[in-house]
């Protein structure tokens, strides 16, 4: 009996065989909330606070317990103002012969253990969601973003309605962002977009009061301003504040739990709140960023085709104007008019030159820059090079000074042409900016690692340190009154930057002002084998012995038509002309024609679309394709692929040289 009394977490009662209670510990006093004596001698069913071990419940009058005499269950039961969870063991009591002689029911109150449980559970249950919604999230809107965290709320506390409301800016008015799918089942009333919170009942008691708040009995609460029509009654809420830079951002409710929400409750909603606030925030970070990125990619866009009409605007004249000086140049000349005539030139090759850059510049930006990969010999290259750059270095009474490394090999893969666009732009810097001295290209080659190293130093002005690092910056130069001395956009160093670094190396530059300077970049140059096309081109023969030829020239602007007329003139070939694609199309069937020249920009049909057609019409009547040469004033590669993938044999950049149009048509035709 004294260890009985004095067990401090175990209520224990004892009956007879007919129920009656004949003893009641203090540890039942305390659960149960009654003294031993308002129990003792009476029957189990007499007083209500014996309810929730009342074994009746489970049976008949006459033998409430199994034939073992165990009974054993665990019931959440209200008692004293809150729910508790009670764990009861009924037992039989036998004597010596096994007749039974009473009762033992001990009961314990495991609610916090089963508390505990359940909030181990909720707690995996809500891990488990968050990193499925984390999962999700990158593809999913932030109304859908928001339906899915409500979703988590109203399941891991048990509710049955769930929102999220946005609190705006002005800190006075709320919105409705999302209801969870339930409550829209049963719920139609109208939520306005700027509800003022003054007007708003105990839902938003939490912004009010910037913490988590609970309303277990809703009805009673004098805060309850009513229903609006179509909405359904709320018995139980709960809602906390998303809070940022200590304002309250978001309100995450929910409600009609079938239980009062307790702490476990409140910790959940918390927590799902605390989430839900990060991928609110991530989230719009990221949409921030994308609508950053789509609007510079929008204004890189917007740029390149602003930079590709102007390109195409400004080549057209000068391809008239290039093109006419060239065949002046073929002319009977005084020696003053030579020389105009070389200013000219020289004027219309460094706009040309300048048009370039800002292409290049452009393809750079929006990431259309493409590198070839072909096979190609680096000494041709680089004997090119120092041909064309000769005469400007040694007219300014400069020395220039070229070493090859002996194990330069015969034959490389790589881009050949921004190679010595970037060797060309170098040396163009170092003889603009060298008064006296030299100026010398040194080309090393690693064949262990196929590695080759260019450096090119000059004896000029030097660069002062704290402009090194301005130098490659586009639009820049090392010093505001250089460009007023020299000239130049400041564009050349950061193409040639870019290109090394797309060839996997670094352009780097070491100078002292006064003393000049010296640039050099190491990339990777693949030792190849020669193609097996490597047969010596061929010039095409004098233009009186060229095979006569009947050639459409497809070219709205006049003036260009007038140009390749002249350009032919002194060629056995003869030229009709039509002005835009749709003329063209009509009379390719009615014509005898060997060759056309299809410009690509015209009024009523463009260039691909009349070669696209064309091509359909041969295909259909099963002839023979026509060459089909694109002259163009669009120069992006992408353009020229265009002009390939509709069907064109070749894409001719404007302005376009007499000799290459001629070497070019001859070319084609000599395939044939």
């Amino acid at each position: 009996d004294n260890i009985l009394r004095h067990s401090t977490n175990v209520a224990i009662v004892a009956t007879d065989p007919d129920w009656c209670i004949r003893y009641f510990n203090p540890m039942a006093e305390k659960l149960f909330g009654i003294s031993q004596e308002e129990v003792i001698g009476k029957w189990l069913d007499q007083h209500p606070a014996m309810e929730p071990i009342n074994p009746f419940r489970f049976g008949s009058k006459t033998s409430p317990l199994p034939e073992s005499g165990l009974l054993e269950y665990e019931r959440e039961y209200p008692l004293h103002h809150r729910t508790i969870i009670l764990s009861v063991r009924i037992t039989r009591i036998p004597d010596r012969a096994g007749n039974g002689i009473g009762y033992v029911f001990m009961a314990r109150d495991i609610t916090e253990v089963r508390r505990a449980e359940i909030y181990r559970e909720k707690n995996e249950q809500r891990l488990a969601m968050l990193l499925e919604m984390n999962r999700k999230a990158p593809g999913l809107s932030e109304k859908e973003l928001c339906t899915l965290a409500v979703d988590i709320a109203v399941s891991l506390t048990d509710s049955r309605i769930g929102y999220l409301h946005r609190v705006n800016a002005d800190q006075e008015t709320i919105r409705l962002v999302t209801w969870n799918a339930a409550t829209l089942e049963h719920c139609n009333a109208v939520h306005a977009s700027h509800y003022p919170i003054s007007r708003a009942g105990i839902w938003a008691d939490s912004f009010r009061l910037k913490k988590t708040v609970v309303h277990n009995n809703c009805p009673s609460e004098p805060g309850l301003h009513g229903y609006p029509e179509g909405h359904f009654p709320v018995l139980r809420h709960m809602s906390t504040p998303l809070m940022e830079n200590g304002k309250v951002c978001f309100i995450l409710g929910v409600g009609n739990k079938g239980l009062p929400y307790d702490q476990n409750d409140i910790t959940q909603l918390e927590r799902v709140g605390d989430e839900v606030q990060r991928f609110l925030m991530r989230w719009q970070a990221e949409e921030a960023l994308r609508e950053a990125r789509q609007a510079a990619e929008a204004a890189n866009l917007a740029k390149s085709e602003f930079l590709a009409i102007m390109s195409h605007e400004i080549r057209t004249p000068l391809n008239v104007l290039l093109g006419m000086s060239d065949i002046l140049e073929e002319s009977v000349l005084t020696s003053e008019q030579r020389q105009q005539l070389e200013v000219v030139n020289r004027a219309g090759e460094h706009l040309l030159s300048l048009i370039n850059d800002i292409l290049d510049l452009s393809r750079i930006e929006i990431g259309r820059l493409v590198l070839e990969n072909v096979a190609y010999q680096p000494r041709s290259l680089l004997s090119a090079v120092e041909n064309m750059m000769r005469s400007r270095i040694e007219t300014k009474g400069l020395q220039f000074q070229v070493t090859l490394s002996p194990d330069l090999p015969m034959w490389v893969s790589g881009d050949e042409a921004r190679l010595r666009q970037i060797l060309v732009n170098l040396l163009g810097n170092a003889v603009k900016f060298t008064q006296q001295g030299h100026i010398a290209l040194n080309v090393e080659y690693a064949p262990q690692g196929n590695l080759c190293r260019f450096s090119l130093s000059d004896t000029g002005e030097g660069i002062a340190e704290e402009h090194l690092d301005k130098i490659f910056d586009k639009f820049t130069q090392a010093d505001a009154s250089i460009s007023r001395r020299h000239g130049g956009t400041g564009l050349g160093l950061a193409i040639s930057r870019n290109l090394v670094e797309r060839m996997g190396g670094q352009l780097k530059v070491e100078s002292r002002l006064g003393e000049g300077s010296t640039f050099s970049f190491t990339i990777a140059m693949p030792v190849v084998e020669a193609p097996d096309s490597t047969v010596a081109r061929t010039a095409p023969p004098p233009l009186t012995e060229l095979s006569p030829l009947h050639i459409l020239l497809v070219e709205d602007s006049p003036d260009n038509q007038n140009l390749i007329r002249t350009y032919l003139k002194k060629t056995p070939w003869t030229i009709e002309t039509v002005q835009n694609g749709q003329e063209a199309v009509d009379c390719v069937p009615r014509g005898q024609y060997d060759l056309i020249l299809m410009d690509i920009q015209m009024p009523v049909m463009d260039g691909y679309t009349a070669t696209r057609m064309i091509r359909a019409w041969e295909q259909r009547e099963s002839r023979k394709p026509l060459p089909i040469l694109a002259l163009s004033a669009h120069a992006l590669q992408s353009e020229q692929q265009m002009s390939l993938q509709a069907g064109c044999d070749a894409h001719l950049v404007k302005p376009i040289k007499k000799s290459h149009l001629i070497s070019t048509i001859w070319g084609v035709m000599s395939k044939l």
